[in-house]
C-alpha cells in the first residue's frame, strides 16, 4: 500500500491539534490553552483509495527554537546531531518536544505543513524564521497554513503579508489559509490539490487520487445540502392554509397565520438539522452551530419598536406556543422561535405586517407566504448553509469559544449573496410565479389524474426540479466569488 504522510508541525499551542481534529472530522489528541500539551507524535488516517493511505502526523509544538538553533549551528552535521541527542523530557521539555517533532519530520513525513498564528505580524513573531531555519534542514517541502484568519475578507491581505515574509525561504512551497474553525471546505480541497505536485512518482499519483476522491465525497454533501434547501424552499412557496370564507374574521386570519407560521418554523429547524448531519457534525458542535445560526440570521437588524411589535403581535392569536410565546412585554423579544427571529431579522419592523397574503388558491381564500417573505426566506436557506460549510468545523471543548464571532464573520457572505441573487433575480421571480401558476393549472386537473394531494405531489416536485439548479447556481457562484482559485473545484 502506498502511504502519503503529512506532518503538522508549529510553535507550541498555536492550534495543531485542533486543526487535526477539524480535518479529520474527529476528536483526536488532547486540546489545552497552555504550552506543550502533545508530546509525542501521533498519526491518523485521513482518507484511504484505491490501495494507498495518507496519513497525518499531529506533533509537538517547538519551543525555544532560538536556542536549539545556536546549538544546531555548532555542528557540522547540525540535524544529524539533533536526533542522535537524548533530552530529558522532564527537565527540557521544549527540547525534547521539538527534537520529537523533528525525528517524526526526518522518518516519516513526505511534506510538512507548517501552522502559524495569523493574527502575529510576521516580523514580530520572533519564533518564526527560526522555527523555518530547522525546517530547511530537513529537506522536505513545506507548505505554511495560516491559522486565526477570521473573516474571509481578510484572507488576501494576510496571505500578502505572510508571502513576503517567508520567500527568502525557498523550500516554502505555498502560503495558504486554513484557518481551523472558520474555513470552507473548498479550502481544504485547494489544498490538497496543491500537495501533488510537491510529491514525485508513486506518491504523486496517489496525492492526487486522494484529492479527487475526496472533492467527489465533498460534492456529494453539497448535493445533499441543495436538495434539502430546495426543499424547505419549495415547501416555503407552496404553503398556504384555507380559510372558511373570503370573508373569514379576525380569529379565523389570526388561527390561519398561526398555523403557517408553526409549519415554517419546524420546516426550517428540519433543514438546520438536516444540514448538520450531512456534513457529519454531532455533538456540542452541532447544537452550538444550531443556536449560532439562528442568531447569525437576526443580529444586526434594526430594532423593533413598540409600534411594530404591536402590529406583529395583532396579526397572531399566540394560540402557536412556539410564535406566540416570543410577543411579550416591550413589544417583543426574540426568544427561541426561529421563525420569529427570521421573520424580524427578514422584514425588519415596518414590514412585519408585510409576511402574510391572503388569496385565492382553486377558488378557495387562503392565507399564504407574501413574495417579500419569500425573498428573505431563499437568503436565509443560502445563509444557513454556508454558516455550515464555513463555520461547522468546531470540535469539543473549544467549539464554543470559536462560534462566538460567527455573526460577525458572516457579513462578507451576506453580501456576496445579495449579489449572486440580484444577478439571478429574473429566475428566482420565475420559480415563483410558476409555484402560482401551476396551483391553479393543477387544481382543474385532479378529477381527471386522481387526488387533491396527488396534484399537490406533482406541483411540489414541478417547483423542487426548478429550485434545485437555480439553487446549485448560486451556491457555486458564491463560493467562486469567496473563493476565485476554487472555480476548477467547484466546476
Amino acid at each position: 500500500m502506498t502511504n502519503v504522510s503529512l506532518a503538522l508541525v508549529s510553535h507550541t499551542n498555536v492550534g495543531k491539534t485542533t486543526l487535526a481534529r477539524t480535518l479529520l472530522r474527529a476528536d483526536v489528541g488532547t486540546v489545552f490553552d497552555q504550552a506543550h500539551v502533545t508530546e509525542l507524535s501521533e498519526a491518523w488516517t485521513v482518507i484511504e483509495h484505491e490501495g494507498a493511505r495518507l496519513q497525518l502526523w499531529d506533533t509537538p509544538g517547538f519551543g525555544d527554537t532560538a536556542r536549539l538553533l545556536r546549538r544546531l549551528r555548532r555542528e557540522n552535521d547540525p540535524l544529524g546531531w539533533f536526533l542522535h541527542q537524548v533530552w530529558d523530557r522532564l527537565a527540557d521539555r521544549a527540547l525534547w518536544c521539538g527534537q520529537e517533532a523533528l525525528r517524526t519530520l526526518q522518518r516519516d513525513a513526505d511534506l510538512v505543513l507548517y501552522l502559524v498564528n495569523a493574527t502575529e505580524d510576521p516580523e514580530e513573531a520572533g519564533y518564526v524564521n527560526p522555527e523555518l531555519e530547522v525546517l530547511g534542514w530537513v529537506g522536505k517541502p513545506v507548505v505554511l497554513l495560516l491559522n486565526q484568519t477570521g473573516a474571509a475578507s481578510s484572507a488576501d491581505a494576510l496571505l500578502e503579508r505572510w508571502r513576503e515574509a517567508t520567500k527568502q525561504h525557498d523550500f516554502v512551497a505555498e502560503v495558504l489559509p486554513l484557518d481551523a474553525f472558520t474555513r470552507c471546505w473548498v479550502q481544504e480541497g485547494l489544498l490538497l490539490e496543491q500537495l501533488g505536485p510537491l510529491l514525485s512518482g508513486e506518491k504523486a499519483s496517489a496525492m492526487q487520487s486522494f484529492a479527487s476522491a475526496w472533492s467527489a465525497k465533498q460534492l456529494d454533501v453539497f448535493t445533499q445540502s441543495v436538495q434539502a434547501l430546495a426543499a424547505c424552499t419549495a415547501d416555503t412557496l407552496l404553503d398556504e392554509e384555507a380559510l372558511p370564507s373570503s370573508v373569514a374574521g379576525t380569529r379565523a386570519r389570526q388561527e390561519a397565520m398561526d398555523r403557517l407560521a408553526e409549519r415554517q418554523e419546524a420546516r426550517e429547524t428540519r433543514l438546520m438539522d438536516t444540514l448538520i448531519d450531512v456534513h457529519g457534525l454531532d455533538g456540542d458542535a452541532a447544537a452550538r452551530l444550531h443556536d449560532e445560526a439562528r442568531d447569525v440570521l437576526v443580529r444586526g437588524q434594526a430594532p423593533i419598536g413598540r409600534k411594530q411589535g404591536a402590529i406583529w403581535g395583532g396579526l397572531l392569536s399566540g394560540a402557536a406556543t412556539g410564535v406566540g410565546a416570543d410577543l411579550v412585554a416591550q413589544g417583543l423579544t426574540f426568544g427561541s422561535g426561529a421563525v420569529v427571529g427570521a421573520v424580524l431579522g427578514a422584514l425588519g419592523g415596518a414590514g412585519l405586517a408585510r409576511g402574510f397574503e391572503f388569496a385565492f388558491a382553486r377558488g378557495k381564500p387562503c392565507v399564504s407566504w407574501s413574495a417579500e417573505f419569500h425573498d428573505a426566506a431563499l437568503r436565509r436557506c443560502l445563509l444557513r448553509y454556508l454558516a455550515v460549510a464555513q463555520f461547522g468545523r468546531g470540535r469539543g471543548v473549544v467549539q464554543t469559544a470559536a462560534m462566538s464571532e460567527t455573526a460577525a464573520e458572516l457579513a462578507p457572505w451576506r453580501v456576496t449573496i445579495a449579489e449572486v441573487l440580484a444577478s439571478r433575480d429574473n429566475l428566482w421571480h420565475a420559480v415563483r410565479h410558476a409555484s402560482k401558476q401551476r396551483a391553479g393549472v393543477l387544481g382543474g386537473l385532479v378529477s381527471r389524474r386522481g387526488s387533491a394531494e396527488d396534484a399537490e405531489a406533482r406541483r411540489r416536485e414541478a417547483v423542487h426540479k426548478k429550485l434545485d439548479p437555480l439553487l446549485d447556481e448560486c451556491l457555486r457562484a458564491a463560493l467562486k466569488k469567496r473563493f476565485p482559485d476554487a472555480a476548477g473545484l467547484l466546476g
